[in-house]
């Protein structure tokens, strides 16, 4: 745990500590001039959340590695988008204001955080009572401890490093379009090109819940050279991932005008942008968790076949 968290600990810090002073500077970038003021103040509160958010995922990858799937999906499936909505809400009827609503939108982290350490905490030392050495191998053991918690953080980070650094740039990429938009024409633009992108977001929960039930498995099958077992594996849930969400982009893409009606006509205008994505992830999702297989297979023997097919 040492190994994994203290070093997002201190970035998560740092990425907080910065956001927090940098506060001014990307409102007058990317947001209005009347309502600068307001955009401080959500990026004020909302900036200490994004180390704690980051050590959310560490301790709930912690627990997938673990064998629980149940904990993942409980605490990052229902605990933190479930409290969301009753807590804004709230924050509604009680007429708290912006403020409120982004206090109410971050707070589930910290709740989501406690319940993903303390499973983690309680799993950890059961993993280990199986792995515990012998009375007349324990002195060793220790003396050696020092050296193979070295060796494991070098290990750990040579392999998730490069893996943080990635996930990082596909983050941005794929939040930085709105700010960009609003810089680039104007907040309402922006607001627009938003709600559609949120549409398309819909149905990529398919591939979430695949990639979270067959990353364990399909790690275990390529650990064990079981390369033909993965690839059927994979293409199973490929196929069930086409059949659950192109359905969805084909009604966005086609009925596009009538689903942004329903946030007003000033949204209409956005059917186009919709129909765009709807047709990116059409491709996208074809290809299934590509990323996850080759994952998943860092560290199998021999390397996973780029150009096998998902529909094999």
């Amino acid at each position: 745990m040492i190994v994994s968290h203290v070093p997002v600990v201190v970035v998560g810090v740092l990425c907080s500590v910065g956001a927090y002073l940098a506060a001014p500077w990307i409102a007058d970038r990317f947001v209005d001039p009347a309502d600068a003021g307001t955009a401080v103040t959500l990026l004020r509160i909302s900036a200490p959340f994004l180390g704690l958010m980051a050590l959310t995922r560490v301790a709930l990858g912690g627990t997938r590695g673990l064998g629980s799937v149940t904990a993942y999906s409980l605490i990052n499936n229902v605990l933190l988008p479930g409290a969301r909505p009753l807590l804004v809400g709230l924050v509604f009827v009680l007429g708290l204001g912006a403020a409120g609503v982004m206090v109410a939108w971050t707070a589930p982290i910290a709740a989501s955080f406690v319940a993903a350490v303390l499973v983690l905490w309680r799993m950890v030392p059961r993993a280990e009572a199986g792995h515990r050495p012998g009375d007349a191998t324990a002195g060793a053991a220790t003396g050696e401890a020092g050296t193979r918690r070295g060796s494991t953080g070098r290990e750990f980070w040579a392999f998730s490093g490069p893996r943080g650094v990635a996930a990082a740039v596909e983050i941005a990429l794929v939040w930085a379009n709105v700010p960009l938009v609003a810089m680039l024409v104007s907040s309402e633009e922006a607001g627009v090109y938003a709600t559609a992108n949120r549409f398309v977001s819909t149905g990529t929960l398919v591939l979430q819940a695949a990639r979270i039930a067959i990353a364990p498995q399909v790690a275990a099958m390529l650990a064990r050279d079981e390369r033909d077992r993965a690839g059927h594996l994979n293409s199973l849930a490929t196929r069930w991932v086409v059949l659950a969400s192109w359905p969805i982009y084909l009604v966005l893409a086609s009925f596009g005008p009538f689903l942004l009606a329903l946030f007003g006509e000033g949204f209409t205008g956005g059917a186009v942008t919709l129909a765009v994505l709807a047709g990116a992830m059409l491709l996208a999702l074809g290809a299934g968790n590509v990323q996850t297989v080759l994952l998943m297979g860092a560290r199998a023997p021999g390397a996973w076949p780029t150009s096998r097919s998902p529909w094999r």
